[in-house]
């Protein structure tokens, strides 16, 4: 059965109301009838609420489960100067279709093609060159992704994701990071959800081009392929954060052996949790208990003959309500009736990056 091709604003529209119905795009890779035909959209979860859908669709298996994945373009314009470009991810289950993973492709680039083959998507885009205004990219660019278990990330030689401290420069010739030491600096692609690397950039630098401080989660790899990323030696695909501040511990934050570490104001407490132990730190002094306390990856419990402990440690972004530090998760204690709450980084294991 065949149905009408749909119209770029007549996808968007439906891509926006969560209902997809009636609608075929020729595809780039396996062609088939659409796969959108009567399936709901459920949420794309890191993206604006402003998208439009910028080209059609394209169809191939991309994790070798023998099922298509679906590959949109799509524009986010929240109103601004900028027009943020997302490869997007979707697949079909049972008649639903799922956001799978989205990638950010640039601000005000234009999209030349994209194809699926061999579980790679090939993608050939125009980014601005180093004369280019941002209306007017001209420098022709190669890129080649691909599925795994973090989501879509650059094919190719590629280090295994690893936390990284240092500090982040953002602007439109120069998106370096340098570590802590300032033995590697990098070129940076922001693969975070929502554009979170650049937002908060912005708003954390008060000049342009200064140095932020960063904690992050990224893949090293070769040189950029063209513009002013070929000014550095290799490139950083960061895809979580876990701290950025102006005023803070900074690289001096000693974590090791932590599986976190939580703090709060008014008063002014810390604490620090291993896996076999809990230690508080507060104006009346330092408390520890002992023994193993994992309920669960966000609970904690332990007791130390006369005191019991909870904590609730989340993955929900925080600012720290003294310095005005971004954390990505948030913590929370109780001692009996006293409850306290604030934000938290996730420690250095010696069995993780």
């Amino acid at each position: 059965m065949r149905y009408p091709e749909c119209s770029r604003s007549a996808l968007a529209a439906l891509l926006v109301a969560g209902l997809l119905s009636g609608c075929e795009r020729q595809a780039a890779g396996p062609t088939t009838d659409s796969p959108l035909e009567s399936a709901t959209l459920r949420g794309l979860d890191g993206l604006p609420d402003a998208i439009q859908l910028a080209e059609g669709q394209w169809q191939g298996d991309l994790d070798g489960d023998g099922r298509d994945e679906i590959a949109a373009v799509l524009v986010t314009d929240t109103g601004g100067s900028g027009r943020f470009y997302y490869l997007v991810l979707f697949r079909q289950t049972d008649g639903v279709l799922e956001h799978v993973a989205s990638q950010l492709l640039g601000d005000r680039v234009s999209v030349d093609s994209l194809g699926i083959a061999d579980g790679v998507i090939e993608i050939v885009q125009l980014e601005q060159g180093e004369d280019d205004a941002m209306c007017c990219p001209s420098q022709r660019v190669e890129r080649r992704y691909e599925l795994g278990d973090d989501g879509l990330s650059l094919a190719g030689k590629q280090s295994a994701p690893e936390r990284a401290w240092g500090y982040l420069v953002w602007g439109h010739e120069n998106r370096s990071f340098a570590t802590c030491g300032k033995d590697r600096e990098a070129w940076v692609v922001d693969s975070t959800a929502g554009s979170l690397l650049a937002n908060l950039y912005e708003e954390f630098a008060i000049e342009p081009y200064e140095p932020v401080f960063i904690d992050a989660r990224g893949r090293w790899l070769g040189q950029h392929s063209s513009g002013f990323g070929q000014q550095f030696d290799e490139t950083i695909e960061i895809t979580e954060i876990y701290r950025m501040e102006r005023e803070g511990w900074g690289c001096k934050l000693d974590i090791e052996g932590l599986v976190f570490r939580g703090s709060g104001n008014e008063p002014s407490w810390r604490i620090d949790v291993r896996e076999d132990a809990a230690i508080l730190s507060s104006p009346d002094g330092k408390l520890t208990w002992t023994g193993s306390g994992r309920v669960s990856d966000e609970e904690w419990v332990f007791e130390n003959g006369e005191q019991r402990i909870n904590i609730e440690y989340r993955q929900e972004p925080c600012r720290d309500s003294m310095s005005g530090a971004w954390l990505s998760h948030t913590v929370e204690y109780r001692i009996g009736s006293d409850r306290f709450s604030g934000c938290a980084v996730p420690g250095k294991l010696d069995n993780q990056d």
